[in-house]
């Protein structure tokens, strides 16, 4: 048996035209609203994930930009930092070179009972006072000052020279001198 084949024209030709028009405007709104589900599946839904992938890469190169200041701010905050150590580095080897000049200048010339050193400024500049104990005869003491005077970068502050009491005799000098260690 044989079953029949449904005919379609046979019966869209026993449709009225009021019925036509309702199933073609049927079928048009299933194929707009098909469409459109397509379309929002296939080409939005992609769209949107694109955009979120999008909007996320962005925070992510926002966050490192923001990484990436506060690196540049750090260093620059280090640099800071860094850079009083230094001086202080170089204020203690020339204070250790100043020192170290001064005593070699004495050597076998006269007996150096005192230093007391201490950094400041000057116009603008690091120096370092010396206030400076020695005695011996009169001709080293002497010939001491004229070589700081002449071999050191400095000015005498004050000088004050006493006779030295008890036998051999000599004087007791006490200077004050302002030796220039590094410009700041």
């Amino acid at each position: 048996m044989k079953s029949p084949k449904p005919d379609f024209r046979q019966g869209l030709k026993s449709l009225s035209l009021r019925e036509r028009v309702i199933l073609l405007c049927l079928l048009v709104l299933v194929f707009v609203f098909g469409g459109d589900f397509l379309f929002n599946r296939i080409y939005l839904e992609r769209d949107r994930e694109l955009k979120a992938a999008v909007a996320s890469a962005e925070k992510q190169v926002l966050h490192h930009q923001r990484l990436l200041s506060r690196e540049e701010l750090i260093h620059a905050q280090y640099k800071k930092l860094e850079s009083p150590m230094a001086a202080v580095e170089d204020s203690i080897l020339t204070e250790t070179e100043i020192l170290r000049e001064l005593s070699e200048l004495a050597a076998r010339m006269v007996h150096v009972k005192s230093i007391v050193p201490r950094l400041g400024h000057y116009e603008g500049q690091q120096v370092m006072f010396v206030a400076l104990d020695f005695e011996g005869p009169f001709e080293s003491v002497v010939g001491y000052v004229e070589k700081i005077l002449n071999e050191m970068p400095s000015e005498v502050g004050s000088l004050s020279l006493a006779p030295r009491s008890g036998e051999g005799g000599g004087v007791v000098c006490r200077i004050s001198i302002r030796v220039e260690c590094f410009e700041s």
